[in-house]
């Protein structure tokens, strides 16, 4: 099997379905879905049983109590049988060819351990693209990842899981202990993907936006309460974070100054 859709699932009843169909309106057919139940309240856990009846074959509902996105994420990869890993949002689409794009990508490059594109969004009734690390597609290659690394510490590009489609091997390996990190929440995401871009050998970048993400105002990340800034608990990530920028061979002056100035200006935004 080529891929893997895995899809953390909390209290998305609203989305849920439209997210799945997305998947399954794929032209390329060589998929699983994986859905991962993250302790919802709000009948997306039956609603995951109820989607996996119906395509046996084809979804994989499973429980777990609620512990965040990444343990939902890894809960899925250790359930997955696909060569590669992609990550969907439960309020989120992708485009009905991102599979088909994806594998030409592979066949293409010859299997490489990362792929990442772009996404678009919807805003004030427009639909727009991300932001690009690219305009045009390109490979990363031993000391070219270098590049991707200093992408990771100049800001936000590289954040979202929902923007890799990932060997399998390389999701699983990557994951160290989660303990000291059981309280993240909404960082979940750059911890991710800093393990998976240090554990990688080769990479290609496209900059064609396959996925679809959905700005829901209601959102942990868009609701201001005490509940929510706290859980923006990015800071738990600062040591793990620092000593990559040493192992990446960043640590120079230039680059601490970057990496300090975006942990304020983090903190900044989640109080604006």
């Amino acid at each position: 099997m080529r891929f893997s859709i895995i899809i953390p699932v909390y209290n998305t009843i609203k989305y849920l379905n439209e997210c799945v169909d997305s998947v399954l309106r794929q032209d390329y057919t060589d998929y699983e879905i994986i859905l991962v139940d993250d302790g919802s309240t709000d009948g997306s856990g039956p609603l995951c049983d109820k989607l996996a009846e119906k395509e046996p074959e084809r979804i994989i509902a499973a429980h777990q109590e609620n512990k965040g996105q990444f343990y939902a994420r890894y809960n899925g990869v250790l359930r997955s049988r696909g060569e590669y890993c992609l990550f969907v949002d439960s309020d989120d689409l992708i485009r009905s060819d991102a599979l088909s794009v994806l594998n030409g990508k592979i066949e293409e490059y010859g299997s490489p351990d990362l792929i990442l594109y772009p996404f678009n969004y919807l805003k004030n009734g427009t639909l727009k693209r991300s932001k690009l690390i690219s305009d045009e597609e390109r490979t990363f290659y031993r000391e070219d990842l270098k590049i991707l690394y200093e992408v990771y510490y100049s800001g936000v590009l590289l954040n979202s899981m929902c923007t890799k489609a990932v060997k399998r091997r390389i999701a699983l390996e990557s994951v160290k202990d989660l303990t000291p990190f059981a309280a993240l929440r909404c960082s979940e995401d750059r911890l991710q993907s800093l393990w998976i871009l240090d554990a990688i050998d080769s990479a290609v970048y496209i900059p064609d936006p396959i996925y679809n993400y959905r700005i829901c105002d209601g959102s942990t990340t868009r609701t201001y309460s005490y509940d929510n800034i706290s859980r923006l608990n990015f800071a738990i990530l600062y040591d793990e974070e620092k000593e990559y920028l040493k192992k990446w061979g960043l640590d120079q002056d230039d680059w601490r100054d970057r990496f300090e100035a975006g942990q304020v200006a983090y903190a900044l935004y989640v109080f604006d």
